[in-house]
């Protein structure tokens, strides 16, 4: 587990500081490969829980990680392709960076700071997790914007009829519709259980104390 969590804090770091960079100075680009590299790598996450090397909810971590990994590879290259709308591709980048970078460290059992660390996986996710959200769905919405200004055969990920497979499927309907009642269905809940977590680490800090 050492390895796989030193390696997800160099990746997340590499995210932050080429996105912060980017922000400051229109470049690297190369922001857009690291983050491919660390969303995918971020899906071998979910082997750890299913074997109960942590105890981490298999479903939560899956929808997490596989919902930012859709994201990563199908809705943020069309909103960082058209500079008019890239900016707000970093609205989700450095709160995911910010977020991983104080979960990953605090679970080190090398890490010589951990307690101090707690405070803050514990207290940067109140407001880090709602400005991801936002994030996210702002470029659901830009990336439904480009698409609905495109002729139907050249809309992305989307397949109409008549085609050889006989299926119809529209993405804009399912990016428009079908993830924002996901994320309000599911969100909340994990959303919530993360200050059920924040509750128990503060009891157990004070029980230390006592």
């Amino acid at each position: 587990m050492f390895l796989h969590n030193i390696t997800q804090v160099f990746m997340w770091a590499c995210v932050l500081y080429t996105s912060v960079k980017y922000i400051q100075t229109g470049s690297p680009r190369c922001y857009r490969d690291v983050v491919y590299w660390a969303q995918t790598f971020q899906l071998f996450e979910i082997v750890p829980s299913l074997l109960k090397w942590t105890k981490n909810n298999p479903f939560q971590v899956f929808s997490q990680t596989f919902a930012r990994w859709c994201i990563t590879y199908f809705i943020l290259p069309a909103v960082w392709a058209d500079p008019a709308t890239e900016h707000w591709v970093f609205w989700c980048l450095i709160p995911w960076s910010a977020g991983e970078l104080t979960r990953y460290p605090y679970y080190m059992d090398e890490n010589p700071l951990k307690e101090a660390w707690g405070h803050l996986r514990y207290n940067v996710f109140i407001l880090n997790y709602p400005t991801g959200v936002f994030g996210e769905l702002i470029c659901f919405f830009s990336f439904m914007w480009k698409s609905q200004k495109l002729p139907k055969e050249m809309k992305p990920l989307s397949l109409f009829m008549p085609n050889p497979y006989n299926i119809t499927l529209d993405f804009e309907f399912i990016v428009q519709y079908i993830f924002p009642v996901l994320y309000l269905m599911i969100w909340p809940g994990m959303y919530m259980s993360v200050f059920k977590q924040r509750t128990r680490y503060y009891s157990s800090q004070k029980g230390k104390k006592d």
